[in-house]
């Protein structure tokens, strides 16, 4: 039976703290949400990170589909929890994201929701954690499912979809549930396949377990293309569990009316890959009983360490957060006046005690009027101290910024600008790692109102590119959305979320605020090289 998926700058160092990278020694790669991850375990060591794998059948049309999962909070609204990829054209999508959940047994459990919905063609380019699930079309839904009744269904449901009273069978959800392992080692892999009959093939890579097939990588599609070759695949430890276990390799001829033909396939594991490799032969794909005339080749084979986020910080990396905060008079009655910059600065610096490596902060404000002549400045110290200074915990940054609010003039709204906070944070990190590669930073700017140095700051974003910093901008009240998203689509460095956004609960979403970190971290670390240390063996 089909299945369901899974899955998925140049200063001086001390040689003590990190190691530089060769290029065949490991890999990065940014897990779903490492730093959530790292927070959650930090947090409760009771927490297992549990992954669902998601597919669907017979859907009552050929659509872009998407499954999003939610549980019910105590007040009875949905909560999202996280949502898959959007295969395009499919009435059976096997999707390769799959969807993790932090269970505690001994906690109650709460009830999880699922639903599906197609997505607008003129939506198919947008970030999936983007997309407004109200511009969709609704597709259908499970309702009043636990993990422990998935958990103790031998890992594996199947579950009819209902949209509403009337209509109860609109297809199949299939449902998967299996604990993680960490990704210690990777096989990046290149196949090649040769005498193809059908001239847009693509493959999909699956585990089988209990006659099950679980999708854990899915290559892109090589159009017009009888003699492919792909780009690399990267199969973690968490994807195959084993160089033994059974994998099936199928290949599928695209048609863009979603009925996606399979052209054959093969019953193979890691571990014969490596010998295909090795002994520089091919496979023939087998179509039921039939033999193929067309073989499949795996050009390059090489087993690598994984170092993920959390490996950094386990081995002494630094994350320092630097508070940036609005001071013009953007949406002033409801965010100054209101005390929702307070809410952010001690919510968001609750949140991030477990991460920042001491405790201090820098703490800085913008769009003020500095006390010699009430001259306009766009980058002071809250607290009015002069040179590189810090603050004690969050309080510290509290307590500086209402000082602030009490003593400096607010600027117009026209005057938010960007520019000099990001480039004195981007000088900042350098500084910092100049003589010690373990540190990083994390700009938060907090701000009401949109930026008028658009130019600016975007040269600022490019200049800072290169330097060990993250920067994250937290919407408050009224700032405008699309223009600070657009940012972030055009800078990997940046990430914007909205206030409303990370709330929703006791506390504020930590998943969504640092959705971006390991990536960007992993990235920088990765262009200069650097590794943590560690002795394991991989």
């Amino acid at each position: 039976m089909g299945g369901v998926p899974s899955k998925k700058l140049g200063v001086n160092c001390s040689e003590s703290s990190v190691t530089a990278i060769n290029q065949v020694d490991g890999i990065q790669i940014a897990t779903h949400n490492d730093a959530y991850d790292y927070y959650m375990t930090k947090l409760s060591q009771e927490v297992l990170k549990i992954q669902l794998l998601l597919a669907a059948e017979d859907l009552p049309k050929s659509c872009n589909p998407i499954a999003v999962v939610f549980m019910r909070t105590s007040k009875g609204e949905l909560k999202e929890i996280d949502r898959t990829e959007v295969p395009k054209k499919s009435r059976c999508p096997v999707w390769i994201h799959p969807v993790y959940i932090f269970y505690n047994p001994n906690a109650k459990q709460p009830e999880l929701v699922f639903h599906l919905y197609d997505v607008d063609r003129k939506y198919l380019k947008d970030p999936v954690n983007r997309l407004k699930l109200g511009e969709q079309t609704f597709m259908g839904k499970i309702e009043h499912q636990f993990l422990t009744e998935l958990i103790a269904a031998d890992g594996f449901s199947k579950f009819t979809l209902s949209k509403d009273a009337q209509e109860r069978d609109v297809g199949t959800l299939i449902v998967s549930v299996e604990k993680t392992v960490p990704p210690t080692q990777a096989v990046e892999m290149v196949f090649r396949c040769s005498k193809m009959v059908n001239k847009d093939p693509y493959l999909r890579i699956s585990r089988i377990k209990k006659g099950n097939k679980y999708a854990i990588h899915e290559t892109k599609l090589a159009k017009n293309n009888l003699n492919p070759t792909w780009e690399s695949t990267h199969l973690t430890l968490q994807d195959f569990h084993s160089k033994e276990n059974s994998l099936m390799i199928e290949c599928f001829d695209y048609n863009a009316n979603g009925k996606h033909k399979l052209i054959g396939e093969i019953r193979t594991c890691v571990a014969n890959l490596e010998i295909l490799h090795n002994n520089k032969r091919g496979v023939h794909f087998l179509a039921g009983h039939k033999t193929l005339e067309a073989q499949i080749f795996v050009d390059s084979c090489t087993e690598k360490p994984v170092y993920r986020f959390s490996d950094y910080l386990e081995n002494n990396f630094q994350l320092e957060f630097i508070f940036a905060v609005d001071l013009t008079a953007s949406s002033r009655d409801s965010s100054h006046q209101l005390d929702a910059y307070p809410q952010v600065i001690s919510e968001v610096g609750k949140s991030i005690g477990s991460l920042n490596f001491d405790k201090r902060f820098p703490a800085w404000g913008f769009g003020g009027g500095v006390q010699i002549g009430n001259v306009i400045s766009h980058c002071f110290n809250l607290d009015e101290s002069l040179g590189e200074t810090e603050v004690e915990e969050t309080k510290g940054v509290l307590s500086a910024y209402l000082h602030a609010r009490e003593k400096i003039t607010l600027a117009s709204p026209a005057s938010t600008r960007f520019s000099e906070v990001i480039t004195k944070a981007a000088k900042h990190a350098s500084s910092k790692s100049s003589c010690d590669k373990t540190k990083y930073s994390v700009l938060l700017i907090i701000t009401a109102g949109v930026h008028a140095d658009i130019k600016e700051t975007k040269d600022a974003l490019i200049e800072a590119s290169e330097c060990p910093l993250s920067i994250l901008i937290i919407g408050v009240n009224g700032a405008d959305c699309k223009q600070m998203e657009i940012l972030e689509a055009e800078h990997k460095i940046l990430r914007f979320v909205s206030w409303s956004e990370l709330q929703g609960g006791k506390d504020i979403d930590i998943k969504q605020l640092f959705s971006k970190l390991p990536e960007q971290f992993l990235e920088y670390m990765k262009s200069k090289g650097i590794r943590p240390r560690s002795n394991k063996k991989c």
